[in-house]
């Protein structure tokens, strides 16, 4: 049986690393790329982290390392240190623009830093479910984490998510082990590790309050070992930990800004600053601290760590306007990770979590330990819970992929069920994966636009969400290899969502006329429009009303002034699609 297990645990990593392959090299820079790569090559030119710091650095930095042995030129005139001010864009795109012949080159080599870490998650999901539930069950789990469409999409690409996702779980995984069996190393390898957590994503913060609610219930549970540790020696332990983590958080940023005086930063965000001035106000820098005796307090983090949490915490104060089900509002839902989970998960993996969560608390799966399973669902609802309170913006359902994993090992003890001997059970577990894999597998390798059968998959997914949960500007070169192999669309009217502009990667193209606006400003849909016969290529996001600036064809940019401006196409059918985000359409 061992030897089926190891074959299927092969099997299972070649095909996952091919489609991971195949993704990256397909897929064209998203757009929060554009901004990572440019920043983790200045970091490693400069040792500063000013650019993108609402996220720590260490996922960009990996990402890069193969990217500096091509020697890419730079361009940082654009580089500015205001606060509040975001330079990974204006940087990123002249990024771009000066390594343009080999750009792709570029991105394709950073993106290869996330099949690293997409393996290492699936290492965790295997050695924590089999540790929890036995082998067959390390195995379940491997294939649910080498199938799962948001994983398949975040790791072929050069952001933060899904490194954030594998190193919270890697952390928590260990401080799990340690809990069975306490020790010094047992400590200093957990802080290492959750130290290593705080530097891919500032979510990891949740951590901190994670452990020890995992801690209260092991020790309050059935774990005489740890009982029998003294409180002096738990708490120094604690200590150790905490200690070594922020050791590890500091030495990522080389130790920059460790120390400063907290009343001596200039914050942007309310909760900061506490000016009382909107989002966006040239009145919006202060610092609450400053006047206070906590401003003479030495910030025991890098000062760009503690900018980018304030300037993150900026774009959760209610500054977006949200999109969730056709309909937009200035806030965000406060179920809508939910109804994404809802969407974007493959029925047949809704089917085996459901499955899983029955048969446990009917008590039809005897083996396992409800400490044990309520860890994982501890684990799955706090950042999870943590996330959805944040209705200030609601955009992304990749913020909540840390969460994920936890489903996954709790899952996997369905693999039990072959030790069980239940046949019927059996073969519904095994109808569901097959569901599942084959659904994912059915929209390859445009993961980023992937959503379930029960909403109608990706050609319908824009009815439900949209910007990087479907269009990310990832099919541009998808749309290039379509009009090469359609000369007849050229000349080609288009409206693209991406900040670089696809005249300079061999795409030509005008701008379809805009929904006219009358004087009191409220759209006219299409009723004065005329088109032009011809061939029109459309991103999903301005369908939906996205208001961006997109590229004009002529090498400037085209800000679109309200929600319908694009929005009349919804009215014709497109002839074709590149992948699932770009619609093209042919009037007559």
């Amino acid at each position: 049986m061992a030897i089926y297990r190891k074959l299927i645990i092969f099997i299972c990593i070649i095909i996952h690393v091919s489609l991971l392959l195949w993704a990256a090299w397909t897929n064209f820079v998203t757009i929060d790329e554009v901004g990572h790569i440019s920043a983790g090559v200045s970091y490693w030119r400069t040792g500063r982290f000013r650019i993108y710091r609402v996220n720590p650095p260490l996922p960009r930095m990996i990402a890069t390392l193969p990217v500096m042995a091509m020697r890419p030129a730079t361009d940082n005139r654009r580089f500015t240190e205001a606060p509040g001010d975001r330079p990974e864009w204006l940087v990123g795109e002249d990024f771009a623009e000066v390594n343009r012949a080999n750009y792709m080159t570029l991105v394709r080599l950073g993106r290869l830093a996330g099949v690293f870490w997409s393996i290492l998650g699936a290492w965790a999901v295997y050695r924590w479910s089999r540790d929890l539930y036995g082998a067959s069950a390390g195995c379940l789990g491997l294939i649910l984490w080498c199938f799962e469409p948001t994983i398949l999409a975040h790791a072929g690409l050069i952001t933060t998510d899904l490194p954030a996702a594998v190193s919270g779980l890697v952390a928590t995984y260990a401080f799990w082990r340690y809990l069975q069996s306490p020790s010094w190393r047992g400590a200093s390898i957990c802080g290492l590790l959750l130290g290593l957590a705080q530097l891919t994503k500032h979510s990891m913060l949740f951590l901190y309050g994670l452990w020890p609610l995992f801690w209260l219930i092991q020790t309050w549970g059935s774990s005489p070992t740890a009982r029998r540790l003294t409180w002096r020696v738990t708490l120094a332990q604690a200590a150790t930990v905490i200690g070594i983590s922020l050791l590890v958080l500091n030495a990522g940023y080389g130790f920059s800004g460790t120390g400063q005086r907290l009343g001596s930063f200039a914050f942007v965000s309310h909760r900061m600053s506490d000016t009382g001035a909107d989002w966006g106000s040239t009145r919006t820098v202060g610092n609450r601290f400053a006047d206070t005796w906590l401003g003479s307090i030495p910030v025991p983090l890098p000062a760009d760590y503690l900018g980018g949490m304030d300037e993150q915490a900026r774009d959760f104060e209610g500054r977006f306007a949200s999109y969730l089900g056709g309909v937009w509002r200035s806030s965000g839902w406060s179920d809508f990770y939910l109804y994404a989970l809802a969407v974007k998960w493959p029925l047949g993996l809704w089917g085996l979590v459901l499955l899983n969560v029955g048969l446990t608390l009917s008590g039809r799966l005897p083996r396992l330990s409800m400490r044990e399973e309520g860890l994982l669902w501890l684990a799955f609802a706090v950042p999870f819970a943590l996330i959805s309170s944040q209705v200030g913006m609601t955009l992304h359902f990749r913020y909540v992929l840390p969460s994920l994993p936890f489903l996954l090992v709790s899952t996997s003890k369905l693999a039990v069920l072959l030790q069980l001997r239940w046949r019927t059970f059996i073969g519904v577990t095994a109808l569901l994966l097959a569901c599942d894999i084959a659904s994912v597998l059915s929209v390859a390798p445009h993961w980023i636009s992937y959503f379930n059968e029960a909403i109608g998959g990706p050609m319908h997914g824009h009815d439900h969400l949209i910007d990087s949960n479907i269009d990310w500007g990832q099919d541009i070169l998808n749309l290039k290899r379509w009009l090469d192999a359609h000369p007849e669309a050229r000349p080609l009217h288009m409206a693209v969502f991406h900040d670089l502009d696809p005249v300079k990667f061999g795409i030509e193209f005008d701008l379809p006329p805009p929904a006219p606006v009358d004087r009191s400003q409220t759209p006219q849909v299409g009723s004065r429009i005329t088109l032009t016969p011809g061939y029109y290529a459309v991103s999903v996001n301005l369908l939906r009303g996205v208001i961006a600036p997109i590229p004009d064809g002529k090498g400037g940019s085209y800000w679109t002034p309200n929600r319908e401006t694009f929005a009349y196409f919804l009215r014709y059918r497109p002839i074709a699609r590149a992948g699932y985000s770009i619609y093209i359409y042919k009037i007559n």
